[in-house]
């Protein structure tokens, strides 16, 4: 599993545009493109460990103490998190937090 998201790691990192000189010039266009793939990576992103923790809790039963103890949170932050997805699949997720597609 390490091996895996080291891998996802370099994958995500390597979409980023290169670590430039202050003098080397701003290409503004990319710099805003690679903030929105990286926002839509991760949405999509989201909403697979929503429908994962969704599957777990309702279709296998796992408790969200089980759950809170895999992604290394509590069992009341699992709950409120993920917990008012149960029984809406389908409906699409708010936004990230503080940022709003355009």
């Amino acid at each position: 599993m390490e091996h895996t998201l080291e891998a996802a790691t370099a994958m995500v990192r390597g979409l980023g545009p290169r670590r430039r000189r202050p003098d080397a010039g701003i290409n503004d266009d990319m710099d805003l493109a690679h903030l929105t793939l990286l926002f839509r990576l991760a949405e999509a992103v989201q909403a697979e460990i929503d429908e994962a923790v969704t599957d777990l809790h309702v279709g296998k039963g796992y408790t969200w103490g089980e759950i809170a103890r895999h992604l290394g949170v509590s069992r009341q932050a699992a709950r409120q998190r993920w917990g008012a997805l149960e029984g809406l699949e389908g409906l699409p997720r708010p936004p990230l937090e503080g940022l709003e597609a355009r």
